[in-house]
């Protein structure tokens, strides 16, 4: 869904965030991917797929911090560092992702 990417790094870029969109074929096409601090995988990714990305991407960039966004919460799946059910408001997001990127940073010292 182009439109809801579009709108999730518009907010995301509102608050300081530097944001890439990548859809899942393009996954591993850049030398960006070392870069990346957190992956955010939408609820509109299928789950079997949206669990091969998460694998594709640790093995390419183990640091990274994966976010799934779901629409009801079921309990934390393992391939993800954090399971998030989806809200109303944009704010519950970005605490999260505030939250698992000071962690990480954190666990870097």
């Amino acid at each position: 869904d182009l439109e809801l990417l579009r709108t999730r790094q518009m907010v995301l870029e509102s608050v300081g965030y530097q944001v890439s969109s990548v859809t899942s074929p393009g996954i591993g096409e850049s030398d960006e991917i070392q870069r990346i601090d957190l992956a955010l995988i939408c609820h509109t990714v299928e789950d079997a797929r949206a669990t091969r990305i998460a694998c594709s991407l640790r093995n390419m960039h183990p640091p990274m911090s994966i976010l799934r966004l779901i629409k009801v919460y079921w309990g934390q799946e393992s391939t993800f560092d954090e399971t998030l059910a989806l809200s109303a408001d944009p704010k519950n997001l970005l605490n999260r992702i505030h939250q698992m990127l000071t962690a990480k940073r954190a666990s870097w010292r």
